[in-house]
């Protein structure tokens, strides 16, 4: 007898003997007879054996003939449960039970008839309705709606349903669910924040999205009487977040709704310092505030206004906040102004726009620094000339009394030492400390670089013996730093190595207590031969 001949009666022996779902499973699609004699079978294993858990697979498929007999054979409506995933940031991948899982009316409507909850939600993920929205199920959220499900339930994340729907852009479901009395301005700040970082209003939500879907999700919101200055979790009104994400038509929406234009985070920003770092569309933006009122000097809780902010890299934004009448001058707390920024962010069009609008070449910041100096520090060749071709005062000292000529030497910046040189920089000047520009070289270089530096400076008269406050010449430094090639150059030079800083000490001195063979040994020679020439 074959096997499709066998009675049923020996068919189910056989699937009894058989020990995994898996198998009966395999066993049942031998044939169409098999399956429908052993498909109860097979659920009922299930029940029995691995607590109905099929139940979730079969409502997840949309199969309501297995969601019955499942139920008819003891799964339960309200157990078990399957992890969830959403697309919803508001949802993250969690282990949920069967109701979160229909897929349409007929199913929810056998789960709830079984006992399933309509307002469940495991470890507050969320409810069935929450479910729904993120899948933009909208006859289901209707359904669930219509039999007790709460609009304004909120999970751990602070989430109600309407924030999903706005999140993700589901205008027809924002609009049933406000239908239905969702709070349009629903903001309940979670205490439970992994794997969120952000938080407001629906609102809020909906202008992160840079998107058609934005707009109309916005206008449904505002006309539901969502609030124009309520702010996020990091102080942004929803203008703020619209000038930073958003295009034309929503900004002019918000507006013509009354929305400040003027209004200041809690770091003091405004929707134009928003708008002025948008590298796009910022600069219509930024112009329709303007239209509309927007301070164009405006500064926040760091004194940053929006032409600072532009001057990071927004050379046409820089254009149209010039125009409009931007102080070109006006610092932050630092005193940094644009000008400094544009040398530190090497944004030479900016720079020279910047001058061209009568930025002022010598402002110090808080620490003394010029933007000459900057540019010196970056090794920007072609920003130090247009700063000194402007007027820059080449010799204008920073808080510490470092020079321009000073920083060159110290970044072994030989190119830019000669172009300041060629300007007028004092070779002598000395910073805080006592030390010059020889000093620097002592320090800094070595080799090659100490040779390049000393052939240019003695061009320039240097006193290579010039001592600082503690009394140390250039050589002093050199036997310091334990650099014999420097040392023999300054020795080349001229320098004396007889001479003592303010502790008595010589550079043979140093070269001895750093145990310093070498130097110690030709420091040793040159001064025995010097003497015995003077003999």
């Amino acid at each position: 007898m074959t096997l499709p001949e066998l009675p049923p009666e020996i068919l189910l022996l056989i699937a009894k003997k058989l020990e995994t779902e898996k198998d009966i499973a395999s066993f049942m699609m031998t044939s169409t007879r098999n399956y429908h004699l052993l498909l109860s079978f097979l659920y009922r294993h299930n029940v029995d054996f691995s607590s109905g858990s099929a139940l979730i697979w079969c409502v997840q498929g949309g199969n309501e003939e297995g969601v019955r007999l499942m139920l008819a054979l003891g799964a339960s409506a309200t157990e078990g449960e399957q992890i969830f995933y959403s697309a919803s940031r508001f949802l993250p991948e969690w282990t949920v039970g069967p109701l979160h899982f229909a897929q349409n009316e007929a199913i929810a409507k056998l789960l709830l008839d079984n006992g399933a909850d309509v307002e469940d939600s495991p470890c507050q993920w969320g409810t069935p309705l929450h479910a729904a929205v993120t899948d933009d199920n909208l006859s289901l959220a209707k359904f669930l709606l219509n039999n007790g499900a709460n609009v304004n339930h909120s999970n751990r994340w602070g989430a109600s349903p309407l924030h999903v729907a706005a999140d993700q852009g589901h205008l027809d479901l924002a609009n049933l669910l406000l239908d239905h009395g969702a709070d349009v301005n629903f903001y309940k700040f979670p205490h439970f924040l992994r794997g969120m970082h952000y938080y407001g209003t629906p609102l809020h939500f909906a202008l992160h999205r840079n998107d058609a879907a934005s707009l109309h999700m916005t206008n449904l919101l505002v006309k539901h009487g969502a609030d124009l200055e309520k702010k996020d979790a990091f102080s942004n009104t929803p203008l703020h977040l619209a000038a930073k994400h958003c295009r034309e038509p929503t900004i002019k929406l918000l507006i013509n709704h009354g929305s400040l234009v003027n209004a200041q985070d809690d770091s003091g920003k405004t929707p134009l310092h928003q708008a002025a770092t948008r590298p796009n569309k910022g600069v219509a933006i930024v112009k329709l505030l303007l239209h509309h009122g927007a301070l164009v000097n405006t500064q926040d809780s760091d004194r940053a206004s929006p032409l600072y902010t532009a001057a990071w890299g927004y050379i046409d934004m820089v254009k149209l906040l010039l125009v409009h009448g931007a102080q070109v001058n006006l610092p932050n707390k630092d005193r940094v102004t644009p000008l400094h920024l544009a040398v530190k962010r090497k944004e030479f069009d900016i720079g020279k726009l910047l001058l061209d609008h009568g930025a002022l070449v010598d402002l110090q910041d808080c620490l003394g620094s010029t933007p000459l100096l900057e540019a010196v520090s970056y090794d920007w060749l072609p920003m130090a000339e247009l700063l000194l071709t402007c007027g820059a005062q080449v010799n204008l000292p920073n808080n510490s009394g470092g020079t321009p000529l000073h920083e060159a030497a110290s970044r072994q910046c030989l190119a830019m030492a000669e172009l300041l040189l060629d300007y007028g920089a004092l070779i002598n000047t000395q910073d805080k400390l006592g030390r010059d520009s020889m000093h620097y070289v002592a320090t800094q270089l070595s080799g090659d670089e100490s040779a390049a530096f000393l052939e240019l400076f003695l061009k320039h008269g240097p006193l290579i013996n010039a001592q600082d406050n503690d009394g140390a010449t250039p050589l002093h430094l050199a036997s310091q730093r334990r650099d014999l090639d420097t040392v023999k150059l300054f020795i080349q030079y001229g320098s004396d190595v007889s001479i003592k800083d303010l502790k008595g000490k010589s550079a043979w001195d140093y070269a001895m207590e750093n145990e310093d063979g070498n130097i110690a040994t030709w420091l040793g020679a040159y001064d025995a031969n010097r003497h015995g020439e003077s003999q």
